[in-house]
């Protein structure tokens, strides 16, 4: 008993460490061997960890020195076999002819003096990760419970090592979701730089230098521009003083890093800088970034405009750490970002130049500046500028729209005529300025469009044409045109005019293009933010998520309504949505709760296929959703299936007022959402297995600490019982004597008055004589009497401290308390025929069959109502009432997991002084000679100690007493107090 006292303690502490550290599974294996080797009697114990087909060291204690990093997994060693095998290894003396199957350990314990070992492995899903060893410098082979004990170990090291991965898991997921935040918020920061720092590079080097170097991880950074055949550093990021005093502008090694970068075109990376050549030979500006900086890992990504190198960024730790893949990937969209800017410099600047010569466009540029992202008023003030400047009597601009190109801006036109070109749509040809601008790439000047063959789109109104292409990166984004009522071509002047302001439209175009995109990338981004947040601060409720992803995918697609739905055993729920009105709110819901197969594009969800509607009013659309879009005002939808491993768990759909396929960012934006949605289920899945998981751990410790104290108890209780069996021992032997002569005594004393009868006495001295042998007989009778009593006290004692039976059993628990009512009745019968009793029964029928030990519980039962038969008969004897009938009652009641039994009587009650010692060894209420007061004690004993149960008593003096007993329907785990 106590050595399984000492087990559990040992398996509470190690589940107390696991409670107590579920991110760091260190503390939970130093834990586990110590224990181990303490409660196993090793002389030392050592956790080893699976690394791909090594075993490492995960934990060790004791004397004995760990000589190896790693142990090779494979049959010549015991830990090697024991994962192979997954299955105990137990070597009982390893020098011995055993150690032949092992050499491996044998050759290692000959140094180590090690002689019996232990392994078992550690499996998860039945995969071993791991194993725990135990050695012992002496042969001596490791018993069965020690080997049981080490595999609970074994498993309790699986549960920490697999909670750990699960929060390290989710920790990785977080901490990807929060670098991803901060790579975008980054991109933000530099696109405002950009915006705010027009023709000025240097503030645009610098925040992308801090921002590329930061998030990926680097200790400081260089970017650098070439010259010729040299290389200038134009911006440092967190350089080392000693560094930053050394010259900037230097000539690199051809086998340098930044060298060999823009060489290939791609992104290099050196491991260590101080193993290649250029270091090696000494080169000035690599020993300096080497040595006066600490550089030791180098990722170098060229700066590519129109594939031709122009630069370099490079980003340096002072440890040998080398760059992840997705570090390289950001660092190279950060090179392809400052292409971007100084491109974009590079522009405004020649467009600077050119303004300085032509002053005539200061007022283009003023609007432009003013309303850089208000793209029509850009437009119109530069066509109606350029006509003026040009002496243009029309001007107008042309714009993609989708498969032709149709008036966007203009000046000078009549009302018919600007209505007539709003009509217009133009395609790439010879038959019109527009047409052979596109289909040419190229201006094109058309001195008389009455005399040029080609020419078929005839205006009497206009006979000189001009057209300049919109170009971006050398695709037409649109055609400038301008011309003229007469005669009269424009001059090289007036084209480069033109040309200008033509630049200057896509400049404006893109500008309000990327504006647009950055403000809807930042409204994305805030978007995601706001719903990783929800995510964040619900881990274990996904509607409010469903909820946010409703209101911010409908505001960021312009859309009408947004729905959520969760598909659960192939039906449809509605989980969230964006309310319109009661009645277009009830169309919606009724749609909802249906099998999948019957929900719109419920066959594309299935498939995990995104689908579109592009107009409801479409003869292809069935009528009911029809009328449900018309409620609802829609008249195109856009749908996104959530999917886990391929299978539909979820429904995003998007309405709008308007006819049309969605743009492809909103399609992205809206799996986006999709994806963050399954984040936040599998978020809660994983949350609330873990929360289960911890409540089933929090339950084992309650029992293992019940259990312990049910078996400190129980120790506590056999000490007792054997000192109390040893005390009536000792005392039944002259108790024996003084019963055995007392008895004889009575005998003599009568044989002696008998002698006496016939002796010649006076009358005084036979008077004397007769009171005397009569007192004696009279003291002898009750030393006789009271010698009984103590010899019942004494069987009782012994009856008392009777350790528990082993036959536990399934007992009909209605047929034992009849049983003993009718044990009990029959025998207070036999001991007095007048004996009368009215028994009444109340047994739950649905109680069943209970485990416990009959013989005990027969006992209790016996002792109860054997009491009750005495209260009401004493009751009846003292109070003598007309009409009192002594009754006593007996009752079960199902309770589920326990079963209640009463014991209920009509006597004189209990006296509210002494209910606080009635199961006190030794107390009765009962005159000398009637009672021991040992058997409601002995029964308290069987009820709570021995079953686990509970024994309460409630009375009223005068009227009744009532005892109830309850137990456990199934035995405990520990059967404290009869296992032992």
């Amino acid at each position: 008993m106590s050595e399984a006292l000492t087990y559990q303690t040992g398996s509470s502490k190690v589940l107390g460490v696991i409670a107590s550290s579920p991110t760091d599974v260190g503390p939970v294996l130093k834990a586990i061997v110590e224990s181990a080797c303490e409660l196993c009697e090793a002389y030392d114990a050592v956790v080893r960890l699976r690394d791909d087909d090594n075993l490492r060291l995960g934990a060790h204690h004791g004397p004995i020195p760990i000589t190896l990093e790693k142990w090779p997994i494979s049959r010549d060693w015991v830990a090697g076999r024991s994962v192979l095998d997954k299955k105990p290894i137990h070597v009982r003396d390893i020098q011995s002819a055993e150690g032949d199957e092992f050499p491996g350990t044998r050759e290692l314990a000959r140094h180590t003096g090690n002689r019996s070992f232990l392994c078992v492995p550690l499996l998860r899903e039945g995969e071993s990760i791991g194993t725990i060893v135990l050695r012992r410098t002496e042969v001596h082979p490791f018993s069965d419970k020690q080997i049981a004990l080490l595999q609970t170990f074994a498993d309790q090291a699986v549960i920490a090592i697999e909670n750990v991965r699960l929060f390290d898991a989710v920790q990785a997921r977080t901490l990807e979701l929060s670098e991803s935040l901060e790579q975008q918020t980054a991109t933000s920061e530099v696109l405002e730089v950009i915006s705010a720092s027009a023709g000025d590079l240097e503030p645009v080097f610098q925040k992308m230098l801090e921002n590329a170097t930061r998030i990926c991880g680097a200790n400081f950074g260089t970017m650098g521009l070439f010259d010729g055949d040299s290389y200038q550093n134009v911006a440092l990021y967190n350089v080392p003083p000693a560094f930053a005093e050394t010259p900037q502008k230097f000539r690199p090694h051809p086998k340098s890093g930044v060298v060999t970068a823009t060489r290939n075109r791609e992104a290099f990376q050196v491991e260590d800088i101080r193993t290649q050549p250029p270091y090696l030979e000494g080169d000035p500006a690599v020993v300096a970034i080497s040595d006066r900086a600490g550089a030791r890992t180098v990722l170098n990504v060229p700066m590519l405009r129109e594939n031709e190198p122009i630069g370099a960024i490079t980003i340096y730790r002072k440890e040998v750490r080398p760059f992840s893949t997705r570090q390289i990937d950001l660092l190279a969209n950060f090179a392809k970002q400052v292409v971007i800017a100084i491109e974009n410099t590079r522009l405004l600047k020649e467009l600077r130049e050119s303004l300085q010569q032509q002053t005539a466009t200061a007022d283009v540029l003023k609007v432009i500046s003013r309303s850089a992202f208000d793209l029509q008023t850009v437009l119109d003030t530069l066509v109606e500028s350029a006509g003026r400047l040009c002496d243009a009597d029309e001007g107008t601009i042309f714009q993609p729209k989708d498969d032709a190109y149709c008036l966007t801006a203009s000046c000078g036109l009549s009302p018919r005529r600007k209505e007539f070109l709003e009509n217009c749509s133009f395609q790439p040809g010879t038959d019109t300025t527009i047409g052979r601008v596109l289909l040419e790439g190229k201006t094109v000047h058309i001195e008389d469009s009455q005399t040029d063959p080609n020419y078929q789109f005839q205006d009497p109104e206009v006979r000189t044409r001009l057209g300049v292409p919109l170009l971006r990166e050398r695709a037409p984004i649109g055609v400038f045109v301008l011309t003229r009522r007469d005669v009269r071509p424009f001059s090289d002047k007036q084209i480069e005019l033109v040309q200008t302001f033509a630049d200057q439209a896509v400049i404006a175009i893109e500008n309000a293009r990327l504006f647009n995109e950055t403000k809807e990338a930042l409204e994305r981004q805030t978007a995601t933010a706001d719903i990783l947040k929800v995510i964040a601060s619900s881990p274990d409720d996904v509607q409010p998520v469903f909820e946010a992803i409703a209101e911010r995918s409908n505001r960021l697609v312009n859309g009408l309504s947004t729905a959520v739905f969760s598909v659960v055993d192939d039906a449809v729920h509605l989980m969230s949505f964006t309310s319109i009105n009661a009645t277009a709110d009830a169309a919606l819901k009724a749609i909802t709760d249906v099998p999948l197969s019957a929900f719109p594009v419920g066959e594309a969800m299935r498939k995990g296929e995104i689908a579109q509607i592009a107009d409801t009013e479409d003869e292809a659309t069935p009528d009911f959703l029809r009328d449900v879009a018309r409620l609802r005002g829609w008249r195109s939808s856009l749908t996104v299936p959530m999917l886990r491993e391929g299978i539909p768990i979820g429904i995003i759909a998007v309405t709008r007022v308007v006819p049309g396929l969605f743009d492809d960012h909103h399609v992205q934006l809206l799996k986006t959402f999709a994806d963050q949605a399954m984040i936040a289920i599998s978020n809660v899945g994983l949350f609330n297995e873990v929360q289960d998981r911890t409540r089933k751990l929090s339950q084992s410790l309650d029992d293992l600490r019940a259990a312990q104290d049910r078996l400190v108890q129980t120790e506590k209780l056999a000490s007792l019982g054997q000192l109390t069996a040893g005390i009536a021992h000792e005392i039944k032997n002259p108790l024996n004597f003084v019963n055995n002569f007392s008895a004889l005594s009575v005998e003599l004393v009568d044989e002696l008055h008998d002698v006496l009868k016939p002796a010649p006495l006076d009358n005084k001295t036979r008077v004397t004589s007769d009171e005397l042998t009569h007192m004696l007989k009279s003291n002898l009778e009750k030393v006789v009497q009271h010698g009984k009593r103590a010899d019942l006290i004494v069987k009782n004692m012994l009856l008392h401290s009777r350790e528990g039976s082993s036959e536990r059993r399934l007992v009909n628990l209605n047929g034992l308390v009849e049983e003993c009512l009718n044990l009990a009745y029959h025998g207070a019968r036999a001991e007095n025929q007048q004996f009368k009793m009215n028994l009444e029964r109340f047994l739950d029928p649905t109680i069943g069959r209970v485990d416990l030990f009959p013989q005990e519980m027969t006992r209790v039962l016996l002792n109860l109502i054997s009491n009750g038969f005495y209260a009401t008969t004493k009751r009846k004897a003292e109070t003598k009432l007309d009409g009192y009938e002594p009754t006593l009652a007996a009752a079960t009641r199902n309770l589920g997991d326990r079963v209640e039994i009463k014991i209920r009587d009509n006597g004189g009650g209990i006296p509210a002084e002494v209910m606080d010692k009635i199961f006190n060894p030794f107390f009765t209420t009962k005159p000398p000679g009637e009672g021991t007061g040992l058997g409601l004690s002995l029964s308290h004993d069987i009820v709570v100690k021995q079953h686990a149960g509970s024994i309460e008593v409630d009375t009223r003096p005068g009227e009744f007493t009532e005892f109830k007993v309850i137990l456990p329907r199934v035995a405990a785990t520990s059967k404290a107090g009869a296992d032992k």
